[in-house]
């Protein structure tokens, strides 16, 4: 009893400043700053409803803002003196855009004014990054006229089925396109590919289809972005089996002008040309060839940034004498379904008897 009485006057003697020495120090709060600006994508709209994206330059820690109002505003908290890498953006459905990587923003004790403009169209403009689609929102019947060009060297591949009464066709398709790299907005492209001829009768017939070779130069684009003009040419060898219907054994060369404007929420593109084709044969009968005019129109309207539907309407008169004019109506989709890969698909339908009853085409594209 005395050692105990002795301890514990031993501690009500002990000064109070000492006890409080002797708990763990309370931790400073890290001052805190904010990063705010607007979200615009490519061709200057402000998009609404996303959350931006930052990351410390040399750590892990990520930081991510309220979603921008309809002025494309935003802004996210971050700790004060430090640098930060605006890395993605995520959509209202939570879909991730990566952004490309730029110089670290270094933030002081003050807020920092910054804009982010994304690499790719993803408000109500209808297309994503103007004439540079990589394939994407490029449309089915004017892929060639388009005035988009591809950024990247892109590839499809595409599986064509047609439906022409007594006749049916089931072809796979590959298409490369790229810009010339020394000639800025300069696109030149292959497409050929082989198909498998079905006869009422019960015959089926397999072999090649003619290959385009086209060149393309878009010389004009608007100073807000809006409006692209472009003119090209396309020329079709006759590599296809004229002997089954899958050619014409005709040297075919075109000229075309296209031109394309994008309004707050869809995109119009058109189209007009001449074709100029050789005399050729198709099983064994001569034809005589013939100059053609051609004209076609079609929309473009994006779903979100990574969706896309089309639709248009071509028309061309005729390409041999004693045959008739061709049109024909398509409805289209674009789904990007990651970064560089983009799913396109197609419903097209002939207006005309000498234009297929119905086709369908499925295809993937990837750009390199």
């Amino acid at each position: 009893m005395l050692a105990l009485a002795v301890l514990l006057s031993c501690w009500f003697a002990f000064p109070a400043e000492a006890q409080q020495q002797a708990q763990p120090a309370a931790v400073p709060p890290v001052p805190q700053t904010t990063i705010e600006g607007t979200v615009r994508d490519a061709v200057g709209q402000p998009v609404e409803n996303v959350r931006v994206v930052a990351r410390e330059k040399d750590g892990v820690e990520a930081f991510v803002s309220v979603p921008s109002d309809e002025e494309g505003w935003y802004f996210l908290a971050v700790p004060a003196n430090g640098s930060y890498v605006i890395v993605a953006l995520i959509s209202p459905t939570g879909g991730r855009v990566a952004m490309p990587e730029s110089d670290p923003l270094r933030v002081g004790s003050a807020k920092l004014q910054h804009d982010v403009q994304l690499p790719l169209a993803m408000g109500p403009t209808p297309r994503k990054n103007g004439v540079d689609t990589g394939g994407a929102e490029r449309l089915f019947l004017m892929f060639v006229e388009d005035p988009a060009l591809v950024d990247d060297p892109y590839l499809e591949g595409r599986v064509d089925f047609a439906d022409y009464g007594s006749v049916d066709t089931l072809g796979v398709d590959l298409t490369f396109a790229t810009q010339f790299g020394a000639l800025p907005r300069i696109e030149w492209g292959i497409a050929g590919g082989f198909a498998n001829v079905s006869r009422s009768g019960g015959s089926d017939e397999f072999g090649a289809k003619d290959l385009d070779l086209w060149g393309k130069f878009a010389f004009y684009r608007s100073a807000n972005n809006r409006t692209d003009m472009a003119f090209g040419a396309l020329l079709t060898l006759p590599t296809g089996d004229d002997a089954i219907g899958l050619g014409r054994d005709a040297l075919q060369s075109k000229l075309f002008y296209s031109a394309s404007y994008a309004f707050r929420d869809l995109a119009l593109i058109g189209s007009v040309g001449v074709r100029v084709t050789g005399d050729g044969m198709i099983g064994g009968l001569p034809l005589d060839g013939a100059v053609s005019g051609i004209a076609a129109i079609g929309v473009s309207l994006p779903l979100w940034h990574s969706i896309t539907l089309t639709t248009e309407l071509d028309y061309q008169s005729e390409r041999f004498d004693g045959f008739g004019e061709e049109s024909r109506i398509a409805f289209g989709v674009d789904w990007r379904i990651f970064a560089r890969g983009v799913f396109r698909g197609a419903v097209i339908g002939g207006l005309v008897d000498d234009s297929a009853d119905a086709r369908i085409v499925a295809g993937f594209g990837y750009s390199f």
